[in-house]
C-alpha cells in the first residue's frame, strides 16, 4: 500500500522512505475468561492470606484472532506487604498475559477493573494443655482431683514456628496455696511458646481437690508403648536397642485415680544411660520418668533393655598365643634346632613358663571380649 503524505502549506514532499507498507487486517474475536489475582508481598508475621473474593468472576477479552488464541490469564496484582486486616480495593486493572507471561496490550477487557477483597486470619495450631506442679503440699494433705476447664489451646505464630511446637503446651500450679484439704478452683497462665504472636485462652480455670493422706486411694494403669530413649551415647559410638524389638515398653503407674486417668504417653519417658559403657552388647535398668504424684507399680525396677554400642576405633581382639601355634618353640629358628645335653628340657620349661604367663595376660588384658562384657554388665547393674 502507497502511503500519501498530508503536508501543511508551503511543505514540498521531495522524498519519503519507505513510501509503502504491508497492513495485515485480521478478524477481531471477543472470549471471556476468568480473573485471578496475584497478591504481592507477605501481611504481617503469623498472618496468613485467604482466597480472594472478585467482582466480576469472568470478563471479556477483545484481540485479533491470532493473539486471543495465545491468551492464558488475565490476572490483576494487588500489594499485600505488611497488612494486618482484611485487604480491600474496589477498582484494580486487569492485564491479558500470554503463557511466557508477557503481557498482551492490545487486548481490550470488559470490565477493566474489579473489585478485590482477601480476608486475613492468623495462622494457628491447637495443641493440648498439660498441667505442671511447683510448690509443695503441707503434710498430711494429698490432691486427689486435678481437672482444667480446656483441654487444648490455639497457638498463633508464623509457619516455621508452628511447624516446630513441642506436643502440649503447659499451665502450672502452685500446690503451695493449699493449706487445707477441700475443692477450690484456681486460675492458672498458659505459657506460650517462644517466637508465638499469642495463645489463647491465655489462662485456664483448673478445679484442684484436696484431701487428707490417708484418705487417697490410688489406682493403677498400664500405659503401652513408651519410647525407649538413649542418652550419653556419644558421637563417635553407634548403640542401638536391640531388645525389646520395638524400642518400647509397658509402664504400669498409680496414683490419685483422676490423675492416672489423665495421663498420656507423653508424660511418661524411659531414658536408657549408656554413659561410660564400653563397646559391647549390655543390658541398661532404664530411668523412668514420671510426673508429680504419680509412681511406678507392678514392674519396678524390672524396665530393662538391651542395647549394642559399636565403635568404629575398637580394636581386634588378638590371641596372644597365635605366634606360638605357627612357630610353637616360640623361639624362631631355634625352635627347629635339636635340645643338647639336658637343654632341651629347661628350654621346654621356659617355654611352658612363656606360654603360661601369655595365658595369663590374656585374661587381664582389657580388650578381651568375655571380660569387657563383664564389665560392661557390672556397671549396668546400678540403677
Amino acid at each position: 500500500m502507497s502511503l500519501e503524505p498530508d503536508l501543511p502549506d508551503g511543505v514540498e514532499l521531495v522524498s519519503m522512505t519507505p513510501n509503502r507498507v504491508t497492513v495485515t487486517i485480521e478478524e477481531k474475536q471477543t472470549k471471556s475468561f476468568n480473573v485471578s489475582i496475584v497478591p504481592k508481598g507477605n501481611p504481617d508475621g503469623g498472618l496468613q492470606l485467604g482466597k480472594p473474593v472478585i467482582a466480576p468472576q469472568t470478563v471479556k477479552v477483545t484481540l485479533p484472532k491470532s493473539q486471543l488464541s495465545t491468551v492464558t490469564a488475565v490476572q490483576g496484582a494487588v500489594n499485600t506487604d505488611g497488612i494486618s486486616e482484611k485487604f480491600e480495593q474496589k477498582r484494580v486493572k486487569l492485564k491479558a498475559y500470554n503463557k511466557k507471561g508477557q503481557e498482551l496490550t492490545g487486548a481490550v477487557i470488559e470490565p477493566s477493573t474489579v473489585s478485590v477483597e482477601i480476608p486475613v486470619t492468623q495462622q494457628a495450631k491447637s495443641v493440648p494443655v498439660k498441667i505442671v506442679y511447683a510448690g509443695e503440699l503441707p503434710d498430711g494433705l494429698a490432691l486427689s482431683k486435678v481437672n482444667a476447664n480446656v483441654k487444648e489451646a490455639a497457638v498463633y505464630a508464623s509457619q516455621d514456628v508452628l511447624s516446630s511446637l513441642s506436643s502440649y503446651v503447659t499451665a502450672t500450679l502452685d500446690l503451695s496455696q493449699f493449706t487445707e484439704a477441700g475443692t477450690r478452683t484456681v486460675q492458672a497462665n498458659l505459657a506460650a511458646p517462644s517466637g508465638s504472636d499469642k495463645i489463647e485462652p491465655g489462662s485456664i480455670q483448673i478445679q484442684v481437690t484436696v484431701v487428707p493422706s490417708n484418705e487417697v486411694t490410688d489406682t493403677e494403669r498400664t500405659l503401652s508403648g513408651i519410647p525407649i530413649v538413649l542418652q550419653g551415647a556419644g558421637d563417635k559410638a553407634t548403640t542401638t536397642v536391640t531388645a525389646p524389638v520395638g524400642k518400647t515398653m509397658d509402664v504400669t503407674v498409680k496414683g490419685p485415680q483422676d490423675m492416672v486417668n489423665n495421663l498420656t504417653n507423653d508424660d511418661i519417658s524411659l531414658v536408657a544411660d549408656v554413659s561410660g559403657l564400653a563397646a559391647g552388647q549390655h543390658e541398661v535398668t532404664l530411668k523412668v520418668g514420671l510426673p508429680k504424684y504419680i509412681t511406678q507399680a507392678g514392674n519396678a525396677g524390672q524396665l530393662k533393655a538391651t542395647v549394642n554400642i559399636e565403635s568404629p576405633s575398637t580394636p581386634a581382639v588378638t590371641n596372644p598365643n597365635s605366634e606360638n601355634e605357627s612357630n610353637p618353640s616360640g623361639s624362631g629358628e631355634k625352635g627347629q634346632e635339636r635340645p643338647q645335653e639336658g637343654q632341651g628340657s629347661q628350654g621346654g620349661d621356659s617355654d611352658a613358663k612363656t606360654g603360661d604367663n601369655a595365658a595369663a595376660e590374656d585374661k587381664t588384658n582389657p580388650h578381651n571380649g568375655a571380660d569387657s562384657s563383664a564389665n560392661g554388665t557390672s556397671e549396668n547393674s546400678q540403677p
